[in-house]
């Protein structure tokens, strides 16, 4: 990874606008020209990034995506910039909203639409191999063709095969850290379910129906007891009973 000179990082973001910062100073900008500059902070000495600098992995993950067929950002430069001790992204700045806002300003027909479609998003990249952990409503940009693009990609790994149901258990838990996330999904859950069960049994998990319907139920009964980190004893109790007794309901052949 290159070093940037002091001279060079400041007239990079001269007259470029502070998107996002912290108590230690900005952590994304934006240039007049239409360009993000994305500063990653070393938190702790012991990390994956001694053998997987930060900055170097956001370009490779954005690599790995595009070549999957999955919208993302165009890294155009990486650096190290020795005076803030921070490793440096530049990528071009994706036209659309994040899926947050756009659910916000739209009608309830568009809305459910729109989860739908992102059920099957979901579905599509998780039969890529791709586990996103940092997947939530802020990370997908609605593009204003309608399609949906992955941005803050550095928490990204890649399998050379579909996601087993575990996984996608799990990356269905990342989508319930946020109260408007949960409650939208909440909202809209039929159409969600419907889009991602119909891509992902077009694919791998067709043998596996049963499971995976478990893994959405599971997901289903989290949402509804709001955003969770961890889950408690009731929680994982509500969650056993809803799923024995949709499990039995199938079994009767009423869903």
């Amino acid at each position: 990874m290159k070093s940037l000179p002091r001279a060079e990082f400041e007239t990079l973001i001269r007259d470029a606008r502070i998107l996002e910062a912290d108590k230690r100073g900005p952590k994304v900008y934006e240039t007049s020209d239409g360009c993000i500059i994305k500063l990653f902070r070393i938190k702790r000495r012991l990390s994956s990034n001694l053998w997987s600098p930060f900055a170097t992995r956001f370009e490779k993950n954005a690599k790995k995506l595009k070549a999957l067929g999955l919208p993302s950002v165009e890294v155009l430069e990486v650096a190290w910039v020795q005076h803030i001790h921070r490793q440096m992204v530049v990528y071009r700045k994706l036209e659309g909203q994040p899926l947050r806002s756009f659910l916000r300003n739209v009608s309830a027909k568009k809305v459910n639409e729109t989860m739908r479609d992102v059920g099957r998003f979901i579905a599509a990249m998780q039969e890529k191999g791709v586990f996103f952990r940092s997947l939530h409503f802020g990370n997908i940009l609605v593009l204003p063709g309608g399609d949906f693009a992955l941005i803050d990609i550095l928490d990204v790994w890649f399998k050379s095969s579909p996601l087993g149901v575990w996984r996608r258990g799990r990356n269905f838990r990342h989508m319930s850290r946020y109260k408007e996330d949960c409650q939208t999904l909440l909202d809209h859950w039929d159409f969600f379910r419907k889009g991602y069960l119909e891509t992902s049994f077009e694919g791998s998990m067709k043998q596996q129906s049963t499971k995976l319907e478990n893994a959405l139920d599971r997901h289903l009964v989290q949402l509804q007891a709001g955003p969770v980190r961890k889950l408690g004893f009731f929680q994982i109790a509500n969650i056993k009973a809803v799923l024995s007794e949709r499990t039995s309901i199938r079994a009767k052949g009423y869903e």
